[in-house]
């Protein structure tokens, strides 16, 4: 059994240029007992993170082709032509991939998601048939929170599928030996950008 995971097109999987979900892929395969069974599929950088790992796509000369299915479909063609069969493969962040990875797969696998923002708001996934195809064509779906979790499942009634969803926190290292002396500070984390929330941080803090 061989774990893939595929990362969004945005990622660059890099020590310099590492994003959330890198970062956070990053932190799970240096701890992970099956390293030798893991192989990430993003974009093309020049010095990857675990580069006997990471297996770079480079962007298609299809300039009307998307890149995110780029990476997909080169990932699905590596899983064909290694001839094996239940495997795990993790998407992230791109619901709708999907469809067309389950189309292209000639074998078997155990298909899993992750959504580290909100569902409503992703391509693949707005709508409620949009998840509850998800729910029927997915072997797991993990949330990095329990609202994430809580927005996938707004308008989808009770069904044997929800044990599929589960919430799986991202780690973080400690490295204090011991907890630190606390100072009463108010901080904001995360990209500058709406999506993450700092017009709430910045109404709150003035």
């Amino acid at each position: 059994m061989y774990i893939n995971i595929l990362l969004p097109y945005k990622e660059k999987f890099s020590k310099n240029k590492a994003s959330s979900v890198s970062i956070t892929v990053y932190n799970n395969l240096e701890h992970s007992c099956y390293k030798s069974k893991i192989k990430i599929f993003g974009q093309f950088v020049d010095k990857p993170m675990f580069k006997e790992n990471f297996i770079g796509i480079k962007k298609s000369m299809n300039f009307f082709k998307s890149k995110n299915k780029t990476i997909a479909d080169e990932m699905c063609k590596i899983i064909n032509n290694s001839n094996s069969s239940g495997n795990i493969i993790e998407i992230h962040n791109r619901p709708y991939l999907i469809k067309n990875i389950k189309s292209m797969l000639k074998k078997e696998h155990y298909l899993t998601l992750f959504f580290h923002n909100d569902p409503l708001e992703m391509k693949g996934s707005k709508t409620v048939s949009e998840r509850k195809y998800l729910l029927s064509n997915l072997h797991k779906i993990y949330c990095v929170s329990k609202y994430v979790k809580k927005r996938f499942l707004e308008g989808i009634s009770k069904e044997n599928d929800k044990n599929k969803i589960m919430v799986l926190y991202n780690g973080v290292m400690r490295k204090e030996q011991k907890p630190p002396k606390k100072v009463k500070e108010v901080i904001f984390v995360g990209r500058i950008v709406e999506e993450k929330g700092v017009q709430l941080y910045v109404d709150a803090v003035k």
